[in-house]
């Protein structure tokens, strides 16, 4: 098979250059890896998508890629991104309370929506289980 552009490895990396070169016109670009699409590292590691990040770049780029997932086939045309929200819990520890707030002020701030919670409240929700010791952003330190 002839291309003008061969990309090798058709992980996550991989398979978004060769989306974007194909977007591009550069003539027929073939993906390959030994193990099939996803079939290495991001495979396994791209199950998680947040927005909780200490640096705007990453936040920004997390931003970006959740709305590409959200809105695939606009976005990429074929398949199913298989994308469903679920939020995740990050339990901190009292000396990164701050930090930590810092991130949920810094994701509000480009338009994502990471919020914080008082271990009294994890304990309220059916989707916080099993219920933990931890110090949330704006928390105290309380035994579950």
């Amino acid at each position: 098979m002839d291309a003008e552009v061969v990309v090798v490895g058709a992980g996550i990396v991989g398979a978004s250059i060769a989306l974007q070169l194909a977007r591009r016109d550069v003539g027929d670009v073939l993906l390959i890896d030994a193990g099939g699409p996803a079939g290495g590292m991001s495979g396994r590691s791209f199950r998680q998508v947040r927005t909780h990040y200490s640096n705007e770049v990453t936040t920004r780029l997390a931003r970006r890629g959740i709305e590409i997932l959200r809105d695939w086939d606009d976005h990429v045309g074929v398949g199913d991104s298989g994308f469903e929200p679920v939020g995740y819990l990050l339990a901190v520890a009292g000396d990164q309370a701050d930090g930590c707030a810092a991130n949920v002020a810094l994701g509000y701030s480009l338009g994502c929506a990471p919020s914080s919670s008082r271990p009294s409240g994890c304990r309220r929700s059916s989707r916080c289980w099993p219920p933990m010791a931890w110090r949330a952003a704006h928390g105290s330190r309380t035994a579950a």
